[in-house]
């Protein structure tokens, strides 16, 4: 999917409302990675075969571009020189698996920060 492109900021903030309809539980956690080669993407496949719920994705976002170009002490948003996000969405139905899939969710974040020392 490329969602690249200037648009208004309410306008990127409901591009994935459809993914995650009201009723639904969530639980998300991110990171910024150093960089994006096969021993990361292996990790991530590994990550995302073991997650307890279908409707969790491991999102990238390659960032860079226009981010990077405004000096890091201009606005909120730092680590302006990642040039990747990677965004655990946890996503499940049942409240009773709740602490499953934040547990989850925490182990993956912890064992993904090996990829990003610069930025942690």
């Amino acid at each position: 999917m490329d969602l690249s492109g200037i648009q208004p900021y309410t306008a990127a903030q409901s591009d994935f409302d459809a993914f995650f309809p009201e009723g639904l539980l969530y639980y998300w956690k991110s990171l910024f990675l150093d960089h994006l080669d096969d021993e990361v993407i292996h990790a991530m496949v590994v990550h995302a075969e073991d997650r307890p719920s279908p409707r969790t994705p491991l999102i990238v976002r390659h960032l860079g571009g226009a981010i990077s170009r405004v000096p890091e002490d201009a606005a909120a948003y730092g680590n302006r020189t990642a040039l990747f996000n990677l965004s655990i969405d946890s996503t499940w139905e049942n409240p009773a698996e709740s602490e499953r899939n934040i547990t989850w969710t925490r182990d993956v974040w912890t064992k993904m920060r090996r990829f990003s020392q610069r930025f942690s």
